[in-house]
C-alpha cells in the first residue's frame, strides 16, 4: 500500500516531526510535506496529490479558518483535520460546520490516528456516494437519450388508484410536453384513432382483470395530424405476496416498420425482378438431423452448374463444386457462421464454357432453441466482371506506377542536360574559336576538329536526353509517315548483316501524324537498330505499317489509347527476347542489357519520350528465345504534310554594335564576349543581372541589342528583359536556355524577347540570330 501523501500546515518543525511519528507509530505511513505561509499553503494545494490535510489553527501570518476555506474551494474533497495546541468550542464548531472533518489538540495527539483513518474512511464513502449518484444521474441520462435514440418510451401503471407515470419520451410520442398534462388511461385514448378506441380500451380492461402480460398495437393521431404507429407491451409486477397491483411496459414507435413491411409486400414481385437483372438469388439452406436439407432456387442452382431441381446438395457435393483452391476458404467462412450468424465467402465453380466463375454468398445463419445451427439463408451473386475489372485496375494502377516513375526519371534527366548544357557551351565556343585560328592541315586543327567532334556527339546526347524528358519539344507539323519510314529503312539496310533479312509491308497512300520529321525517324531508327543488335548475325527484321481505327479504349504498355484513328507502325525481329524484368524497364534512360560502351541506355527511352508526346503509344511482345514486337502508334490525321526548310545561314558579322551580354556563369559570358569580338561586336558582360539592368538604365542609348541566360538569380532572363524593353522598346533581345518549350516561349513573348536559343550556342547559330534580331542580312557581313 503507497504511503499517505499527506499537506501539514505548521510552523512548528518539531510539532510536526512528532506528529507524523505517531503517525508512523501507529502504522500509518505517510509523506508529509510541511508549509508555513498563505502562498505556500495554495501552490501546494493547486499542485494537489494529496490525501489529507493537518492543519494547526494559529500561525504567526496565517490562520487555520482561512486555511479551511481555501482547502473547501480548491480541494472539497480532501480530508481537513485541525491539530492544534487551543482550539475553543465554538471555534471546534464553526471549522466542522465550514467543512472540517476533525480536530485533535496537540496535548492529546494519541487521537490523531483514529481521527485520520475515520477521515479517510469518511472521504472514501463521500467519494463513492458521489460515484455512485453520478452513475444514477448518467444511467438516467443514458436511458432517456437511448428511449430518444430508439423512439421508445416506458410507463407504469397503479391498478388500484388508477395511476400512470411516463417517461419524458412517452409523452413526446403521443404529442406532449413533458410534464404538461396528467398521464391517464382516457388521455390516451384521446389521441388514438377513433376506430381504434374500443379496442384499445377492451384489452385495457382485459389486462386489469386478468393481471397478464399484454401486447397490443394503436395507431396515434399527433397534433401536427401525422400519423404513427405504435407498439405497447406491458408486464405485471409481482410482489412478495404474489400479488399484482402494478403493470410496467414500453411503447415502441414502430411506423417506419409497418410502412416497410406494407412496402416489402408491394415490392416482393419488384424484388425478385431485380434479382435476376442483378445476377443474384436466393437460398435456404435447412439443417436437419443428420443431414442437410438444401433448397435452392433454380438461378442458384445454374450459378453452380447444376441443373434445376437437382435435389438436397450436401457438403460432399459443394466441395466437388468449389474450386480446390477455394475450398479452405469456404470451410473457414461456414465454420465463422456458425460462430458469429453471419455468412459472407467468395469462391469459384467451373464455368459450363470450360472458364471459372466467380461466387459471392451473403446471408445469416439461425439457430434453433437449443442454440443449434438450423438454417443459412442469404443471396448468392455473380461477381465475375468484378473481379475481372478489378484486375484491369491493378494492371491499369500498376502501368500508371511506371508511367509515374518514368515521367520522374525524364525530369531527373533533364535536369542533368540542363547543367551538361552550360559545360558543352564553352568546350563548343571555344573549340570553334581555335578551329578557325588553327593552320589548315596542322595538328592542331585536327586535334580541334576531334574536339569539336566529340562534343557535338555530347550535345546529340543531351538532346536525346532533352527530348526523352520533354523539356525540348519538337516541331509539331503534319508528317508523312510512311516516306520517314522508307527513308530509314533504307539507313537501316546499311547495317545489315549479311544473315539479316529485311521485309517491309509500307501503305501505298499516305499516312499522316503530326510530329517532329527528325524526331519520328530517330524512333524508327531506333527501334530498328534496337531490333538488329537483338538478333546478331542472322535472323529477319519485319517492319509494317497501316491506318488503323481503335473503336475502344486499347492498353499499351505503361498506358492506354483512347478510341480514335492511329497509323500502327510494327517492328518484329527474330532475336533473343526480354524476360518480365527486362520489359518492365526498357523504357527506363539509361538502363541496357548491352555490355559497357555499347550503348548508351537512351534509345528506348528517347522513342518512348516522343510516342507519347505526340499522343501516342507503344504496345510491346515479348519472350526469352523468341523474338520482340514493337507496335507503335501515332494518331492519323487527314492533313497533308508540308515540307521543312532545312537549310543553315552563313554566319553574319557585326559593324561594331554594343551588345549586353548577361549570364551567371563566368566562363559562358567570357565565351560570348569573345565570340562576339570575333564576329565585330563590342560586348558588355555581366554576370549580375541587376548589376546589368543598372548599367543600361545608366545608357539605355548606348546598347544595340542583348543577350540574356533565362536561370538566373536576382532577375531571371525574361524578367530582365521586360525591364529592359520597358526603359527602350525597340531594344532586341535574345534569350538563351537549355529549356524551351511552351511556356518559356510564352513568357519570352510577352517580355518583347525577338529569338530564343537553346543552350549550347553554336558560332553560327548565335550570329545569324544576331544578325536577324538587327534587321541585317544573315550573310557574311
Amino acid at each position: 500500500m503507497s504511503p499517505l501523501c499527506i499537506l501539514h500546515l505548521e510552523d512548528d518543525t518539531k510539532d510536526a516531526e512528532i506528529i507524523q511519528a505517531v503517525l508512523e507509530d501507529d502504522g500509518i505511513a505517510c509523506r508529509v510535506r510541511r508549509v508555513e505561509t498563505r502562498g505556500d499553503f495554495i501552490a501546494a494545494l493547486e499542485a494537489g496529490g494529496f490525501d489529507l490535510i493537518l492543519a494547526d489553527f494559529s500561525l504567526p501570518s496565517f490562520d487555520g479558518l482561512s486555511a479551511l476555506k481555501i482547502a473547501c474551494d480548491l480541494c472539497p474533497d480532501v480530508p481537513f483535520i485541525f491539530v492544534s495546541g487551543t482550539l475553543g468550542e465554538e471555534v471546534a464548531i464553526d471549522a466542522l460546520k465550514i467543512g472540517a472533518t476533525d480536530y485533535v489538540l496537540k496535548e492529546r495527539l494519541s487521537r490523531i490516528a483514529p481521527s485520520v483513518r475515520r477521515a479517510l474512511r469518511e472521504a472514501r464513502d463521500r467519494a463513492e456516494r458521489k460515484q455512485a449518484e453520478r452513475q444514477l444521474r448518467r444511467s438516467e441520462a443514458i436511458l432517456a437519450e437511448g428511449q430518444r435514440i430508439s423512439r421508445t418510451g416506458s410507463w407504469t401503471w397503479v391498478l388500484s388508484s388508477g395511476r400512470l407515470t411516463w417517461s419524458e419520451q412517452q409523452y413526446r410520442m403521443l404529442g406532449f410536453e413533458p410534464g404538461t398534462v396528467e398521464p391517464s388511461v382516457e388521455l390516451l385514448l384521446g389521441v388514438l384513432q377513433p376506430e381504434e378506441r374500443a379496442r384499445v380500451r377492451q384489452q385495457i380492461e382485459q389486462a386489469a382483470v386478468t393481471r397478464q402480460e399484454f401486447v397490443t398495437a394503436y395507431r396515434v393521431v399527433l397534433p401536427d395530424g401525422s400519423i404513427r404507429n405504435f407498439r405497447c407491451v406491458g408486464r405485471p409486477v409481482v410482489t412478495e405476496g404474489g400479488e399484482v397491483d402494478e403493470f410496467i411496459g414500453i411503447t415502441s414507435d414502430v411506423t417506419e416498420r409497418a410502412q416497410a413491411e406494407t412496402a416489402l409486400l408491394a415490392r416482393q414481385e419488384m424484388l425478385d425482378l431485380a434479382q435476376k437483372a442483378a445476377g443474384a438469388a436466393a437460398f435456404d439452406w435447412r439443417f436437419g438431423a443428420g443431414h442437410e436439407e438444401n433448397r435452392w432456387s433454380p438461378e442458384v442452382a445454374a450459378m453452380h452448374g447444376l441443373a434445376a431441381g437437382a435435389g438436397d446438395v450436401s457438403f460432399k457435393t459443394m466441395k466437388r463444386l468449389v474450386h480446390r483452391d477455394d475450398w479452405p476458404a469456404y470451410k473457414g467462412a461456414i465454420a465463422h457462421a456458425f460462430a458469429t450468424g453471419e455468412i459472407a465467402a467468395e469462391y469459384r465453380v467451373a464455368d459450363p464454357d470450360g472458364g471459372l466463375r466467380w461466387l459471392e454468398t451473403k446471408g445469416r445463419m439461425f439457430l434453433d432453441g437449443e442454440g443449434r445451427a438450423a438454417r443459412m439463408v442469404g443471396f448468392v451473386v455473380d461477381v465475375t466482371e468484378r473481379h475481372h475489372a478489378q484486375d484491369e485496375l491493378r494492371r491499369l494502377e500498376s502501368r500508371l506506377r511506371q508511367a509515374e516513375k518514368m515521367e520522374a526519371l525524364g525530369r531527373f534527366a533533364g535536369g542533368i542536360a540542363h547543367d551538361f548544357n552550360n559545360i558543352l557551351g564553352g568546350i563548343l565556343g571555344y573549340a570553334e574559336m581555335l578551329a578557325e585560328d588553327a593552320q589548315a592541315g596542322s595538328p592542331t586543327q585536327r586535334y580541334v576538329r576531334n574536339v569539336l567532334a566529340g562534343a557535338n556527339r555530347a550535345r546529340a546526347l543531351v538532346d536525346q536526353i532533352l527530348a526523352y524528358s520533354r523539356t525540348h519539344r519538337g516541331k509539331r507539323i503534319p508528317v508523312q509517315l510512311d516516306r520517314v519510314v522508307a527513308e530509314a529503312l533504307e539507313l537501316a539496310r546499311g547495317s545489315l548483316s549479311p544473315g539479316i533479312e529485311l521485309a517491309a509491308k509500307l501503305p501505298a497512300t499516305p499516312l499522316i501524324v503530326i510530329g517532329d520529321p527528325t524526331q519520328l525517324h530517330q524512333v524508327v531508327m531506333n527501334v530498328c537498330t534496337n531490333a538488329i543488335q537483338a538478333m546478331g548475325a542472322h535472323g529477319t527484321l519485319r517492319v509494317t505499317l497501316a491506318a488503323v481505327d481503335l473503336l475502344a479504349e486499347h492498353p499499351v504498355a505503361h498506358g492506354s489509347l483512347q478510341p480514335g484513328a492511329y497509323a500502327r507502325l510494327v517492328v518484329e525481329d527474330t532475336g533473343s527476347g526480354m524476360d518480365d524484368a527486362t520489359l518492365a524497364r526498357m523504357f527506363e534512360p539509361f538502363f541496357t542489357t548491352r555490355e559497357v560502351g555499347k550503348g548508351t541506355g537512351l534509345g528506348l527511352s528517347l522513342v518512348y519520350g516522343i510516342v507519347t508526346d505526340c499522343g501516342g503509344g507503344i504496345d510491346v511482345a515479348s519472350k526469352p528465345g523468341s523474338g520482340s514486337s514493337f507496335a507503335i502508334h501515332l494518331p492519323r490525321v487527314d492533313t497533308a504534310a508540308e515540307a521543312v526548310d532545312g537549310g543553315q545561314g552563313q554566319a553574319a558579322r557585326g559593324n561594331g554594335e554594343r551588345v549586353l551580354v548577361v549570364d551567371d556563369e563566368e566562363p559562358l559570358v567570357a565565351l560570348t564576349s569573345e565570340v562576339l569580338l570575333r564576329l565585330g561586336y563590342q560586348p558588355a558582360g555581366f554576370r549580375d543581372s541587376l548589376a546589368a539592368l543598372a548599367a543600361f538604365e545608366s545608357a539605355p542609348e548606348r546598347f544595340d541589342a542583348a543577350i540574356t541566360d533565362e536561370v538566373m538569380p536576382g532577375l531571371t532572363g525574361t524578367e530582365l528583359a521586360a525591364r529592359l524593353r520597358g526603359r527602350r522598346a525597340d531594344l532586341p533581345i535574345l534569350l538563351v536556355s537549355g529549356y524551351i518549350g511552351p511556356t518559356l516561349a510564352e513568357r519570352a513573348h510577352g517580355a518583347g524577347v525577338a529569338e530564343i536559343l537553346k543552350k549550347p550556342v553554336q558560332l553560327r547559330e548565335l550570329a545569324a540570330a544576331l544578325a536577324r534580331a538587327l534587321k541585317r542580312p544573315v550573310g557574311r557581313g
